[in-house]
């Protein structure tokens, strides 16, 4: 009877920590990842699922090599290369690269907190931290599209983001054209961008650069494009 009775008490507390295990709020991590797999707030998991909307019909990828493997003078056209990260990491051969695939008729949207001072230059602007750590009382970091028929009273905030970027140079309408080593004309040319975004002080935060036949979108608040 004693035996049976330990029995019956094991299985109870066993049963006790299953249940309690099940019923504590699982911690939530806050990482920012970008993984198109991850459901976590600062996954993209969302966003990845709603590409085929956002693009029907097109071929959805996972390139998994960087743009230095690209051959150049053999790129696809008409092609969106989407990139979301906290620092994008690209060497000068990287940036030739993309420099090229933008001027052979492709996009590329890059949201990134920050960039190679290489493609930076490339492109005639320059991220500037524009927002010191926010107080804990703070409405969070506001962003907004700068075109009037889809701009929104309120904008959109983020209660969790304490730091943002703004772009300098970005309504410069006059840009010196500039020298890409890789292309045999020695210059690429770049119209006039036009500022697509801006935060709470009017600063752009995304900005579309006309780039020989494509553009280059560069976007400086990647946690807008999480699932949070």
């Amino acid at each position: 009877m004693k035996a049976r009775r330990t029995y019956i008490v094991l299985a109870l507390t066993f049963l006790m920590l299953v249940v309690l295990a099940y019923l504590t709020p699982k911690k939530i991590s806050w990482t920012p990842t970008y993984g198109a797999a991850h459901k976590m707030p600062y996954g993209a998991y969302i966003l990845f699922g709603q590409l085929r909307d956002i693009f029907p019909g097109s071929e959805i990828d996972q390139p998994d090599r960087g743009f230095y493997t690209f051959e150049e003078n053999n790129f696809d056209t008409s092609s969106n290369y989407i990139i979301i990260t906290d620092e994008l990491q690209a060497d000068d051969l990287d940036v030739r690269r993309m420099a090229a695939f933008a001027t052979a008729g492709n996009n590329i949207f890059i949201s990134a907190y920050a960039l190679p001072q290489k493609l930076q230059d490339t492109l005639g602007i320059q991220l500037q931290n524009s927002l010191d750590l926010l107080p804990s009382d703070s409405a969070g970091y506001m962003t907004n599209f700068a075109d009037p028929k889809i701009r929104t009273k309120e904008g959109y905030r983020f209660r969790h983001e304490s730091l943002s970027f703004q772009i300098e140079n970005a309504d410069r309408h006059k840009v010196n054209h500039l020298v890409d080593d890789s292309s045999e004309s020695g210059s690429i040319v770049m119209r006039d961008r036009i500022v697509l975004g801006k935060d709470a002080k009017e600063n752009a935060n995304f900005v579309k650069i006309p780039f020989g036949k494509g553009a280059f979108f560069i976007h400086t608040f990647p946690l807008a494009f999480t699932n949070y």
